[in-house]
């Protein structure tokens, strides 16, 4: 919007992935009464959102949508302690409205449920509760440390005060599973929890002005003059052990694990904005290890953010541009030696990098949800895909493709699924969803649902690179599952690894006394198709047979080169 901004309003910042909000808003703040910053879908971390970069120092209301509460806990706290925050909701509840207050909420707004006055009044009662809540004396109410705000000032004193020697080190500690904690005991026991590391961390560092707490289950330490790095490592060690003991929590013993971010003022700009991110940095990386873990801030991990960004910004415009493609590799039927049915494979094909494999981008689009609307593409594809595999080959033929669990939590996947089949007329029983084992983990009950919900349409399920994973006969037992897929690393080695060739028969006979079907993937040779055979797997897929293609190509074969195609 142009022209000048009314001095007795704030500026508005909307964080909502609906463009629908956006909309609304635009018709009811007119020229001179406000002004609207937006920001659609590109939140990926905290780090994007600690400055608010390009708004410092405006007068801002942030309005946030709460879905982002859940994508990435501590948000909330996060921005509620620079900036006046209203809570975007579709529904509230008294118990919502005292959960969201407490993370540092201002108050709530009801999606397009406002006119422009109740709008003008909501960003008088957020500002107006912001202050009084920072008029305190900075420290966090529920730990007793310093808050977010207080720290950060007194970190950057600590950095502009020449009478440091060595530059000071901070530490960022994350519960690992605290939300689990909250789901399984009830908020308040994690209250209790994270007052109980609160009084750990005070006992472990004597200077408790240089403890705070900064979100909602991460802690903020700063570790002045430090000697050699081997003492700082030392000292971190020691905190990942007082924090592994176990806490007795509402009558339970919890053993929970912690992350540990760190960055050394050397590492680059001597500022506070710099340091704290180059911890976040070192702190994602913590996180993707196994168990409690500490990393160190480098100048590779600064790069690959940048790299990371730039890949995120290139999947969000290869999502519109289309430059994705499915292409699709044979099933065999042992039996009878024809095509029963094919893998959808996706590819990115990049206008400058060229051919990318799933590796390559599907981590990052499920760690920022865009692998729900890339999923939403490869499921309308498929199913048009389908219908011309079914001209060629009849309906006893099968499409199978890869269902992340992003998408499980996903709430139209149901209709986006029903949408697409009864578009292109395909019928359900061709379809078929692969799911891993670490997906089918992460959140029982929401898979079970979704599983329990989509078979009702007739699509069947299949269990991708069996063998890697956590789970058991036992689990697979109270899920839909119709097939098994060994994966390739027992395959690749079946004729000469007595191991293998034991592990793939063990597979195959369970498996086919709970009446499930066995894919075996990856058959590169004759050899391993006499053997897999044999041993009664029921299907075979690999570069054997074909290596993956686009459906044209399928379709413009010859029955006999679709390898025997069912009619």
């Amino acid at each position: 919007m142009a022209g000048q901004q009314n001095e007795g309003q704030p500026k508005l910042y909307l964080i909502d992935k609906k463009i629908t909000e956006k909309n609304y808003l635009v018709s009811l703040l007119k020229e001179n009464d406000s002004h609207l910053f937006l920001k659609v879908n590109h939140l990926t971390s905290l780090v994007e959102m600690e400055t608010l970069e390009g708004c410092r120092g405006n007068r801002l209301v942030i309005l946030l949508a709460e879905e982002f509460m859940d994508e990435y806990p501590g948000l909330l706290e996060v921005l509620s302690c620079d900036y006046p925050v209203l809570l975007l909701v579709d529904s509230i509840s008294a118990d919502k409205y005292k959960r969201i207050v407490k993370k540092g909420a201002a108050y709530y707004v009801l999606r397009k449920s406002y006119n422009k006055e109740q709008l003008k009044t909501l960003l008088k009662l957020a500002e107006e509760q912001y202050a009084q809540t920072h008029s305190s004396s900075g420290i966090d109410t529920l730990t007793g440390l310093a808050s977010r705000r207080t720290f950060t000032q007194r970190l950057n004193n600590m950095l502009l005060d020449n009478h440091y020697n060595k530059p000071p080190a901070l530490l960022l500690i994350d519960l690992d599973g605290f939300k689990k904690v909250n789901e399984w005991l009830g908020y308040q026991a994690g209250d209790q929890l994270i007052c109980d590391v609160a009084q750990r961390l005070k006992r472990l560092f004597p200077i408790h002005e240089h403890i705070a707490r900064i979100g909602d289950n991460e802690y903020g330490v700063v570790i002045d003059n430090i000697g050699q790095t081997a003492e700082l490592v030392h000292t971190v060690k020691e905190l990942l052990k007082v924090l592994a003991n176990p806490f007795i929590i509402s009558g339970h013993q919890l053993t929970i694990g912690c992350s540990i971010g760190i960055a050394l003022a050397v590492d680059g700009p001597r500022n506070v904005d710099s340091l704290i991110h180059n911890a976040t940095l070192a702190l994602k990386q913590a996180k993707q290890q196994l168990g409690s873990s500490y990393s160190f801030y480098s100048h590779d991990l600064n790069t690959h953010a940048k790299q990371r960004y730039c890949l995120e910004t290139e999947l969000r415009q290869a999502i519109k541009q289309k430059e994705f493609q499915l292409l699709y590799q044979p099933r065999i039927d042992t039996t009878t030696g024809k095509l029963c049915g094919v893998e959808g494979l996706l590819r990115w094909f990049h206008p400058l990098r060229g051919l990318l494999l799933p590796s390559d981008f599907i981590p990052l689009a499920e760690e920022t949800g865009l692998i729900v609307p890339l999923g939403h593409w490869v499921i309308y594809q498929s199913c048009y895909d389908l219908l011309k595999l079914i001209d060629v080959c009849g309906e006893q033929v099968s499409m199978a493709i890869n269902l992340s669990f992003q998408q499980f939590k996903d709430a139209r996947l149901f209709t986006v699924i029903s949408h697409a089949l009864e578009k292109f007329d395909v019928p359900p029983q061709c379809l078929e969803f692969e799911l891993t084992e670490t997906a089918m983990m992460q959140d029982e009950a929401a898979v079970a649902a979704a599983m329990s919900a989509l078979g009702k349409l007739g699509i069947t399920f299949s269990l991708d690179d069996f063998g890697t994973g956590f789970s058991s006969f036992a689990h697979i037992q109270q899920l839909p599952i119709s097939t098994l897929k060994i994966d390739r690393s027992f395959i690749c080695k079946i004729n000469s690894n007595t191991d293998d060739a034991v592990i793939v028969q063990a597979i195959t006979n369970l498996a086919h006394n709970l009446n499930l079907s066995v894919v075996a993937e990856g058959v590169e040779n004759q050899a391993q198709v006499d053997v897999l055979t044999k041993m009664g797997c029921d299907q075979l897929q690999g570069f054997f047979y074909s290596p993956p293609v686009p459906i044209t190509t399928f379709c413009e074969r010859s029955t006999d080169e679709l390898v025997g195609c069912i009619v």
